[in-house]
C-alpha cells in the first residue's frame, strides 16, 4: 500500500470531489496532475494571480484553486503503477499552500466516472459554483471523455458558458521542453543536477522507514532503509543527499539499488546521515539527492564496501553544501 493522503493542511480548504467546490463569487482554477511541480507548472500558478487580478480570498476576495489527483490518470486499470512519479502525490498540496498561497485544493481520485465526464459537463459543474470564473491550464491540457476537451475547446466555448481561458505556453529550458515526463526520464537516466534544475528544487524520495539487513550498521555506517512503489529512482550508484527527519536537515550518502556483494532489492534505497544519532524505524523521511557520486559494483567483499562507503563518506562531508 502507498499513502495519498499524508499532507495535513493548516489554512488551505481540500476538497474530494468537484461537486463539492460550494458557492463561489469568484475564482481563479488551474486544472492538472502537477506531478513534481516543475518550472512549467509554476508559471501558471505563478500567471493565476497576475493575469486573473486574484490574490487570494483573504485579501480580495477571490479564491485561488487548483483541481489534481491523487492518482496518475494513466494508472487507470493497471495493475502496474506507470509511470512512476516524480513526487508523492501530497507534496503538490504542500507547494500549492505553502508557496502559492491557494485557498482550495479539488484533491480527487481519477476514475472511470471522472475520466467519462464529457468535457462540455465538466465545464457546466465548475460553472454551477463559481460565478466569475478564470481557468489557468498548459497549452498540451486536455479533458473531459475521449480527452475530447483541450486548450482550443476551452477557448471556443468560453463565452458559452462563461469563463476567460488562460493559456500557458511551453516552457523551455536550456533548450529542453519542460515537462514531468523529460525530467522522469533524466532521473531514471542519473541526471540528477539537470533534473533539480528543472524541478527548482532538489529530487527526494519519501517513506517511513522499514527494516533493513543491519549490513550498514555491521560495517560502521549504520542506514535507514526505504522503498517507494509509486516514485521513479535514479539508475543504482551512490549519491550525495540531504535528508530530512523532522524537519531537520543532515548530509546524507545514499545507496540506490542491490550489489553483487549483498545482494538486495533492486529498489533498496539504504541512506547513512552523517552526525545522526537515533531510532528512524517506521518514521517517515525524505532523501534529497543531489549529485552521483560513484558506481556500487563492489565485487571484494566487505572490506572494500566499508572503505568506498567511508571515502564517499568523507567527500561528501567536506562538500559546501546548502542544506
Amino acid at each position: 500500500m502507498f499513502d495519498l493522503d499524508v499532507y495535513f493542511s493548516k489554512r488551505m480548504e481540500i476538497v474530494n470531489d468537484i461537486f463539492s467546490l460550494g458557492k463561489i463569487g469568484k475564482a481563479a482554477l488551474s486544472i492538472g496532475v502537477f506531478d513534481g511541480v516543475h518550472i512549467g507548472h509554476r508559471k501558471i500558478l505563478s500567471s493565476m494571480q497576475g493575469e486573473a487580478k486574484c490574490k487570494g480570498f483573504k485579501v480580495d476576495g477571490c479564491y485561488l484553486c487548483v483541481l489534481t489527483f491523487k492518482n496518475h490518470p494513466r494508472w487507470l486499470g493497471k495493475e502496474e503503477l506507470y509511470p512512476k512519479l516524480i513526487s508523492p502525490p501530497y507534496y503538490k498540496l504542500e507547494v500549492f499552500e505553502k508557496e502559492y498561497n491557494i485557498d482550495k485544493v479539488i484533491y480527487t481520485k481519477f476514475t472511470p466516472e471522472f475520466r467519462d465526464i464529457e468535457p462540455e459537463r465538466f465545464l457546466e459543474i465548475l460553472k454551477s459554483q463559481i460565478d466569475e470564473l478564470h481557468i489557468f491550464v498548459g497549452y498540451n491540457f486536455k479533458f473531459g471523455k475521449g480527452a475530447k476537451g483541450n486548450t482550443d475547446f476551452l477557448i471556443r466555448n468560453a463565452s458559452k458558458f462563461g469563463y476567460v481561458p488562460h493559456i500557458a505556453d511551453e516552457v523551455m529550458y536550456k533548450g529542453i521542453r519542460v515537462s514531468s515526463t523529460v525530467i522522469r526520464s533524466f532521473i531514471a537516466q542519473g541526471d540528477i543536477e539537470i533534473a533539480n534544475e528543472l524541478l527548482t528544487r532538489r529530487f527526494f524520495l519519501e517513506s517511513k522507514v522499514i527494516k533493513g539487513a543491519g549490513r550498514g550498521k555491521a560495517i560502521g555506517f549504520p542506514t535507514a532503509n526505504i522503498r517507494s512503489r509509486i516514485q521513479v529512482y535514479p539508475p543504482p550508484g551512490i549519491y550525495g543527499t540531504i535528508t530530512e527527519v523532522d524537519g531537520k536537515k543532515y548530509k546524507s550518502v545514499t545507496h540506490v539499488g542491490s550489489s553483487p556483494t549483498f545482494g538486495g532489492n533492486p529498489f533498496d534505497v539504504e541512506t547513512h546521515i552523517i552526525n545522526f544519532e537515533g531510532d528512524l524505524y517506521n518514521k517517515r523521511i525524505r532523501v534529497y539527492f543531489d549529485r552521483f557520486l560513484g558506481d556500487s559494483r563492489f565485487t571484494h567483499g566487505i572490506d572494500e564496501v566499508r572503505e568506498v562507503i567511508k571515502h564517499f563518506v568523507e567527500l561528501w562531508e567536506k562538500e559546501d553544501v546548502k542544506l
